[in-house]
């Protein structure tokens, strides 16, 4: 659906539309390897779509002033996440718009796991995986950082299991 809204010219709509499954779409459209682009079909009669690139053009085009409405917390229930790199990210928004207050832990000191120290900046500048965050972060204000927090130094599993409903593990 994304690929019909910029044809139309409709950028915001089509990051809004990249945004939901895929928080990170502005670094995706940066260093994706396009696994899809090498099976797509459209390769047998001309061209592969270019995938990689058409999520770069919209999250440059749109990415930088996009924001979704907060989520409210509506559960008692609280979740706790260790590790705030893509995988963790992801599931703290998806579990924060299903109405949880997530607790992220993080060894680091900022959030992006190894996308901050894994990817040079000349293949993704550091804003564009710090717009991707706080747009996280903005959409979900129930997520709650716990940064230089390294499992088994600063907090154990059992005192997750303790504090909050269920815990994901989610470490690099």
């Amino acid at each position: 659906s994304y690929l019909g809204l910029i044809w139309r010219g409709d950028y915001v709509k089509a990051f809004e539309v990249l945004s939901v499954n895929n928080p990170f779409s502005a670094v995706c459209g940066r260093v994706c390897s396009k696994p899809c682009e090498t099976a797509c079909r459209r390769g047998d009669s001309d061209q592969a779509a270019t995938i990689r690139g058409l999520k770069r053009f919209v999250a440059e085009k749109a990415g930088r002033d996009f924001s979704l409405p907060p989520v409210p917390v509506t559960r008692a229930r609280t979740v706790g996440i260790v590790g705030a790199g893509p995988s963790g990210l992801t599931a703290a928004q998806d579990l924060a718009e299903a109405g949880y207050e997530v607790h992220v832990y993080e060894k680091m000191d900022r959030l992006g796991g190894m996308m901050t120290a894994g990817i040079p900046p000349f293949r993704c500048p550091r804003r564009l995986l710090e717009e991707d965050i706080d747009r996280i972060l903005k959409h979900c204000p129930g997520i709650v950082r716990r940064l230089n927090c390294a499992l088994g130094r600063d907090v154990t599993l059992d005192k997750l299991k303790e504090r909050h409903e269920a815990v994901l593990l989610a470490t690099g």
